[in-house]
């Protein structure tokens, strides 16, 4: 296996047996299984390592989530397996290559496709487990099926978990750094509070009456033919978004996230939002005081996010606010602090957001994840659920 893959996969010799590992339990697997593995753990070198062993079949498929992750792997496919870039397609935007012996797909340009392969390469394949998703598997015939994930959840496709490792894990064996959750509380202004309460009080009245399931709440909004049951759909749905972007632009929590930027200007700093304006906001707040931030959003163009990550990289930026966007996939710069703004109480979300940070790099100790949430509402009780799911992994967990 040495001769065989190093160096040209192995960038880092700590990860390097965890990584083969994963390989040969796929491999003893059939050629058929999903890799969970921390984010920063390194689960694309696997696909990689997955695609010289196979490099002698004629149709090797990687499917990825977004266009984004389609440029990175097209980028690593050529120069850390040495391909060729006339036998490398792309499938997604602008390009439509299908007839290469090696094709990356982002999934919204295959969905509804039947696709064959001998090498199926599932890059984020929790993101594929949907109905929709999950067509152009069902449809096709595939000899090899490789998953690689973060963090699962459900799991329609039915492979095989072949090899888990989990951030608490990780930690333990020093492929990632440690890392703190510090939550901070932050009060509703009054006129604020009001409104909340209002839209809380909408679905207090109309959400028991789909027993509390927003499943059954959207089916109403699309398909029924009653118009008071549609009419209280809409208003859950309306008083939901109306909700969240009440507490992701909440003054306070956008005054307490200003100040432990300014507080960390000397830090490489991650700020994760939901929100264009409150990234301008933010952004607006602390030019004032000469600290430059970038915004990342799923919008920019190619050239201009590796501007922003060249310039967060040699520390021309200090502070990069995501926009819906960093989640996953994407390679970024090292940093040591994250503030988390807004966010769900998707699991998977805040292993991604973590895994942002967490990567090993000189000098750092640990890693720092804030979390600016507004009491007594729903914000902090997706704050306490994502802390729960990843307080195993951390060493300490802080309440302010």
């Amino acid at each position: 296996m040495n001769d065989e893959f190093s160096p040209l996969i192995f960038g880092d010799k700590r990860k390097e047996k965890i990584q083969k590992e994963a390989y040969i339990n796929w491999e003893k697997n059939n050629y058929r299984g999903i890799v969970e593995l921390v984010t920063g753990g390194g689960k694309s070198q696997i696909g990689l390592m997955a695609l010289l062993k196979h490099r002698h079949l004629t149709k090797l498929f990687i499917v990825v989530p977004k266009i984004d992750l389609l440029n990175q792997w097209y980028v690593d496919v050529i120069d850390k397996c040495q391909v060729n870039p006339e036998f490398v397609g792309r499938v997604g935007g602008k390009f439509k290559e299908y007839n290469k012996p090696i094709t990356i797909a982002v999934i919204n340009s295959i969905r509804n496709k039947a696709i064959s392969s001998e090498l199926m390469i599932l890059d984020e394949i929790q993101h594929y487990s949907s109905k929709s998703n999950s067509h152009f598997l069902l449809k096709g015939n595939h000899k090899r099926i490789l998953g690689l994930t973060a963090s699962m959840g459900e799991n329609i496709l039915k492979l095989p978990i072949v090899y888990t490792m989990s951030q608490e894990e990780a930690v333990n064996i020093g492929i990632i750094s440690p890392y703190k959750i510090v939550n901070i509380g932050c009060d509703l202004t009054p006129s604020e509070q009001i409104t909340y309460n209002k839209h809380n009080m909408v679905m207090k009245v109309n959400f028991p009456y789909f027993e509390y399931d927003l499943k059954s709440v959207f089916v109403a909004v699309k398909c029924s033919n009653d118009t008071e049951q549609r009419n209280m759909a809409m208003s859950v749905v309306r008083a939901i978004q109306h909700r969240k972007s009440l507490v992701g632009n909440a003054q306070n929590k956008l005054n307490t996230t200003i100040k432990l930027i300014k507080d960390n200007k000397n830090k490489k700093i991650l700020v994760f939002c939901e929100y264009i304006k409150t990234s301008d906001y933010i952004i607006k707040q602390l030019k004032k005081d000469g600290i430059v931030a970038g915004k990342f959003h799923s919008k920019m163009k190619t050239c201009e996010k590796q501007d922003l990550f060249d310039k967060f990289k040699n520390s021309k930026i200090t502070t990069m606010i995501a926009v819906k966007g960093l989640d996953e996939g994407t390679n970024i710069p090292d940093c040591d602090m994250a503030i988390i703004v807004s966010g769900s109480s998707v699991q998977r979300q805040i292993v991604q957001r973590i895994g942002r940070v967490v990567r090993i790099s000189e000098g750092k100790s640990y890693a720092t994840i804030y979390q600016v949430y507004c009491r007594g509402t729903k914000d902090e009780d997706w704050t306490k659920t994502r802390s729960n799911f990843v307080k195993k992994g951390a060493i300490g967990i802080e309440w302010i």
